[in-house]
């Protein structure tokens, strides 16, 4: 294929550490792979970026802004969603930076870059939408967002300023990393009507690989005459879009069950118990590969997600998958073959796909994992950086 090596710029605000920033990275990551000039501007303190921090006042802005995008709906208002403005931002010279780059790609904007800076923005920009934040009024995931009467005023106000902001910025493009994220959006106020096309996330599959059930078990000092059902997320308690009281129920109905054993990974994760042993949050991808591969079924009942990176990561190790319809897991499942698709949206649903897997585990075999060319096709890295790359030649092409 014949493109131009074009030089982009991708936003990734906070930690990259987090699933969405590891989302874009991989991205990143496979741009430059195919002959790009691709670089991140990024404002957390503990990477590696564009901004000196060393600077006392750049890291008191930035721990301002961070107060005033989360700290305070949480402290101030008790709010337990993950609600953001949007309207701050750290990077004073972000225009200046951006004037390096043909193409401006934002994956993730809040405290870099605020939707007022964006009408400075002249290059063609293209939005990777990574949850529900874009065209919300700053819920991130809808699930009992907004909570409370002032932030159900804020998000209205918040709303309406961005159907402007949006209205009036013809230089955007913007990408759902899956259809039901795009369904969403064009369902939205803010960006109905908009162009919205699918491009799906990249998961670094070169780390995860199948391996022996016994051997990973071994390596983690599990019980390997058990059932063992995996379920891990970062605030799973928190969040309400992650399913923690479907778990916190599936967890009851098996309690007593001697043949069933738990075991988790992330933080704000359901107590200990004598059948469930919690790993903590992993950075280690050989550890969490292990842990995909010590499992019999994976976890993932979220009332809604984007994506969902684990799940494609958990298939690639060779555990199936339980999840509900309608999200973006939905679409990383192959039905009955690597996974169960749940359409009932209830504890109950859920430990009768568990009870399934463990009742016909021969026809989740090795082989459905193995040789699922929808999965090596849909997912592939080079696949999505191409579509990408082709996304950016014809907005460059297009500019009059």
């Amino acid at each position: 294929m014949n493109y131009r090596k074009l030089s982009v710029a991708h936003i990734i605000s906070g930690s990259l550490k987090g699933g969405a920033a590891k989302g874009a990275l991989a991205l990143h990551n496979a741009l430059k792979a195919e002959g790009m000039n691709s670089f991140i501007i990024n404002n957390y303190p503990k990477n590696k970026n564009i901004l000196d921090f060393s600077n006392i006042l750049n890291l008191i802005s930035y721990r301002l802004v961070i107060f005033l995008e989360s700290v305070l709906w949480v402290k101030l208002f008790k709010s337990k969603s993950y609600f953001s403005l949007g309207l701050f931002e750290k990077n004073n010279n972000i225009i200046t930076e951006l004037r390096k780059a043909d193409i401006i790609h934002i994956h993730w904007s809040i405290g870099i870059i605020s939707l007022l800076t964006l009408r400075k923005i002249k290059k063609p920009i293209v939005w990777t939408i990574r949850d529900m934040w874009t065209f919300t009024g700053g819920c991130h995931y809808t699930v009992n967002c907004p909570e409370n009467w002032f932030l159900r005023i804020l998000s209205y106000f918040l709303c309406k300023f961005k159907e402007i902001i949006f209205r009036k910025a013809k230089n955007i493009t913007f990408v759902g990393i899956s259809n039901w994220i795009t369904k969403e959006a064009l369902n939205s106020k803010i960006l109905n009507g908009k162009k919205i096309k699918t491009i799906y996330n990249i998961t670094d599959k070169e780390n995860f690989k199948i391996l022996s059930k016994e051997a990973a078990r071994d390596e983690l000092n599990l019980p390997k005459n058990k059932f063992i059902i995996l379920f891990g997320s970062i605030n799973i308690n928190q969040d309400a879009h992650k399913g923690g009281k479907i778990i916190k129920e599936v967890l009851q109905h098996f309690e007593k069950d001697s043949d069933i054993f738990f075991i988790s990974f992330g933080s704000n994760i359901y107590p200990n118990s004598k059948n469930l042993k919690n790993f903590g949050f992993i950075d280690d991808r050989k550890k969490l590969n292990n842990l995909y591969s010590s499992a019999d079924v994976f976890l993932m009942p979220s009332l809604q997600e984007a994506f969902g990176k684990t799940a494609l990561e958990s298939i690639y190790s060779g555990t199936p998958v339980v999840a509900f319809s309608n999200t973006g897991i939905s679409e990383i499942i192959s039905d009955k073959k690597t996974g169960i698709i749940v359409e009932e949206r209830n504890s109950n649903s859920i430990i009768k796909a568990i009870e399934y897997i463990k009742d016909n585990q021969l026809k989740f075999s090795i082989s459905n994992f193995e040789n699922n060319k929808e999965i090596k096709s849909k997912f592939s890295r080079n696949n999505i950086a191409l579509q990408y790359i082709n996304l950016y030649n014809n907005l460059i092409n297009n500019i009059k």
